[in-house]
């Protein structure tokens, strides 16, 4: 997908800035595929008569060097960042200019690895619970499920899958996400942007706040927290 989104980014294009048209190009091809550590070497092609004032280099839009000539520059890549670089040369003549950008993609020097699972055990669970949010702790699961008119905050036991413990919302109420913080349950809904507090041994409601961070928003439990 890098590749083809490195085909469709301004590549080895030229245009002219208040003077007649230079055909610039820059190498490498664009969309070529570099290792990290592994070096780039820039080179400026453009026709044998044109005598430039400089030769000024840009690694996405930020100047890295300039020359008198087209010799070309060796771009070290092994602190630069992964992903789609967006390479420019601009030639200055006569204190106009004319450019040309290309692009690469550099990876990883190490392919990442791949990783298998295996199941190791399976607990029984409630699959009529619509499961938004599930933490453990102390050998309970504690889940925070969805759906208006079903929506709930539950303690469950991890062996056997029953729920010793409900705390039910109003049938309006589409619940979200959940979290543990310290002796309290944090637990936010999908729409009405409406947060639960409650107390985590007795379920007892303690108190609401207003979720205007967003719809669905993770932010606005960092935000209550804070």
């Amino acid at each position: 997908m890098i590749l083809i989104a490195a085909a469709f980014l301004a590549s080895s294009c030229s245009h002219k800035n208040g003077q007649e048209n230079v055909n610039i190009t820059l190498s490498p091809e664009s969309g070529t595929a570099y290792k990290a550590g592994q070096p780039v070497v820039l080179k400026a092609h453009y026709p044998a008569g044109t005598k430039p004032d400089s030769v000024v280099y840009l690694l996405d839009s930020v100047k890295i060097a300039a020359s008198k000539d087209s010799t070309g520059l060796t771009l070290k890549t092994d602190t630069m960042k992964m992903g789609l670089r967006l390479l420019t040369v601009k030639v200055y003549t006569g204190g106009k200019s004319n450019e040309a950008s290309t692009n690469i993609v550099l990876m990883a020097a190490k392919a990442p690895e791949a990783y298998t699972y295996r199941v190791v055990k399976v607990y029984p669970h409630d699959t009529s619970a619509y499961t938004e949010g599930l933490l453990y702790q102390d050998g309970y699961l504690y889940e925070s499920t969805g759906n208006e008119g079903h929506s709930d905050l539950r303690k469950v036991d991890l062996e056997t899958g029953k729920v010793v413990q409900r705390a039910r919302l109003d049938a309006k109420y589409f619940g979200e996400g959940s979290a543990i913080v310290g002796n309290k349950i944090v637990m936010l809904t999908y729409r009405e942007r409406v947060g639960f507090v409650f107390d985590k041994n007795t379920f007892k409601l303690l108190s609401t706040f207003t979720n205007n961070v967003g719809v669905e928003c993770p932010g606005a439990l960092t935000s209550f927290l804070s």
